[in-house]
């Protein structure tokens, strides 16, 4: 796969960062509100399609793992061209550019336990507001 061009850079991943910031800080200020309730719910929501899915598992797990693993396991060309098919898909030949696609799948990875994290920590948050009540 080609390195993304900078207006797909642009086009792409800035609107997904804007709208996690924004969200994140319109929560941050006030989370117990209906604009923090929405908020944090579409940062959620956000952050589990792009950051998770798309970016993540399908670009760092699928375009680049998984197509790693399999390349250098030794699957057949014709096998690698009919899961990665070409012009939208290269062979591995440049490895800080496989290394870097790597990496967003661990990045991926860290995305869902940080989630996890923040539900946990969201719920016990409740628990103690109603506690106190």
């Amino acid at each position: 796969m080609k390195p993304p061009s900078v207006s797909m850079w642009l086009f792409f991943a800035l609107p997904i960062i804007v709208i996690l910031g924004i969200t994140y800080q319109i929560f941050q200020k006030q989370p117990s509100t209906v604009s923090g309730k929405v908020a944090i719910g579409i940062f959620l929501t956000v952050t589990l399609l792009a950051s998770i899915g798309m970016i993540g598992l399908y670009e760092g797990g699928y375009n680049h793992l998984l197509k790693n693993i399999l390349y250098y396991g030794g699957m057949s060309q014709n096998a690698l061209k009919q899961f990665f098919p070409p012009p939208t898909y290269e062979m591995p030949n440049d490895f800080w550019f496989e290394f870097s696609g790597i990496l967003q799948f661990f990045t991926g990875i860290y995305a869902i336990f940080s989630l996890k994290t923040f539900r946990r920590l969201r719920r016990r948050q409740k628990e103690l507001e109603t506690s106190f009540r």
